[in-house]
């Protein structure tokens, strides 16, 4: 959560676009300690950003910066959304984040994010123990949501288990990903409940 709120900050700013972090109820109320790299980005100190042409800091010496976000001359606003297009193509092409674990030969992948993927990757470890050749595929952006990447995991015979704190909200991501829902499961729990080990794991053992 700390990499994340700093590197929210730095795509907010790149992109003039609003990010949105989110976190689910039990990170929410955990405390760890944070390990800081001293050569990483995130130890250096938070400096003031560079000047911005756009910004609305006052415009005392400078003509005034006006934002806007409805343009009533002909053509204007539908200009503007042919821009906000291809800013939305490049934060697709740059900013997708996902993170795989024991997924090259897995014929079961676990797909989860949050808590759900915590608990999802010692279960991994646990089939692996019992012969069961498991993988974890943990997608950081949902949006933009790593298709591409959850879909080369797929070997054609490849079942997938989506686990999550809900009634299924990645759910049909991962069947537009997939692209075959008679190989893709789901185990969720609701209204804080959250699944356990032994619940992924005899899930996973059913569709196997």
């Amino acid at each position: 959560m700390f990499d994340f709120t700093r590197m929210a900050f730095d795509i907010a700013d790149r992109y003039r676009n609003t990010v949105i972090i989110l976190g689910d109820g039990i990170l929410g109320q955990m405390m760890e300690p944070i390990r800081i790299n001293p050569k990483s980005r995130q130890a250096g100190k938070i400096g003031s950003p560079k000047p911005k042409k756009w910004a609305l800091t006052g415009c005392k010496g400078r003509k005034p910066n006006i934002i806007k976000s409805l343009l009533l001359k002909e053509g204007a606003l539908e200009e503007l959304n042919r821009k906000l297009q291809k800013k939305f193509d490049l934060i697709k092409a740059n900013e997708i984040r996902f993170e795989k674990y024991r997924t090259e030969d897995a014929e079961i992948i676990i797909v989860a994010y949050g808590t759900s993927s915590r608990i999802s990757r010692a279960c991994v470890d646990r089939l692996r123990k019992d012969g069961i050749k498991a993988g974890l595929f943990r997608p950081i952006s949902l949006w933009p949501f790593p298709y591409n990447a959850l879909r080369l995991q797929d070997k054609g015979k490849t079942k997938f288990l989506v686990v999550e704190m809900s009634a299924g909200q990645m759910l049909e991501d991962v069947k537009l990903a997939v692209q075959d829902d008679k190989r893709i499961y789901f185990y969720g729990r609701m209204g804080g409940g959250v699944p356990g080990e032994e619940e992924i794991i005899e899930k996973a053992l059913k569709i196997k």
